[in-house]
């Protein structure tokens, strides 16, 4: 992918993934059971690449705005003018980077009665972008950057099933569960 909210050097990134699954219950050892009606074991890798920063769309390129506020005004000649002033720009920022990996299983029991899945995962998140406060000297309070680092893992499990189900009638009860822990490994700025 590329983009222009980028300096040249840094605008071009690479975000591969794969995917892949096995339908377990496809298997001939299993495709006549009468209790398990899905098995299927999942495994996925991948790196996207965020570039939303809000605000300037141009963060990277030095621009100069004309003054809004009355008392940023200059005297000339018996009239107040605008002047024109810095905004703050970051020629480094580069791709937020989310490298993740999970692996999960969805099953169901008694012709998909009862169902649900389990899912592991880790994402690591590189180059975080952020809204800082902005080093002196400037005349902006706020910087956008890349600031660091953070690790996400956890699991997810959901588990659901017919309570009741007739011709007329489907009564369908869901839960689920999630465990998630954060951790910043890196912080810049």
């Amino acid at each position: 992918d590329g983009s222009s909210r980028f300096a040249p050097e840094n605008r071009w990134g690479w975000f591969p993934s794969v995917a892949a699954a096995w339908n377990i219950s496809d298997e001939n050892f299993l495709k006549n059971s009468e209790t398990v009606s899905n098995m299927k074991i999942r495994l996925g890798w991948g790196i996207t690449g965020q570039e939303n920063i809000p605000g300037n769309v141009y963060p990277y390129l030095p621009v100069y705005l004309s003054s809004t506020n009355q008392y940023a005004y200059y005297p000339m000649g018996g009239n107040y003018v605008p002047i024109l002033r810095p905004n703050i720009y970051n020629p480094l920022l580069k791709w937020e980077e989310q490298t993740t990996w999970n692996i999960g299983l969805d099953f169901g029991f008694f012709n998909n009665r009862m169902w649900g899945s389990v899912d592991f995962y880790k994402k690591i998140t590189n180059d975080m972008l952020s809204t800082i406060a902005a080093p002196l000297p400037n005349l902006n309070n706020l910087i956008i950057a890349n600031v660091g680092d953070m690790e996400n893992q956890g699991v997810e499990i959901a588990l659901g099933g017919d309570v009741i189900r007739t011709t007329d009638l489907t009564w369908t009860l869901n839960a689920n569960a999630t465990y998630n822990e954060n951790k910043i490994t890196k912080l810049s700025g």
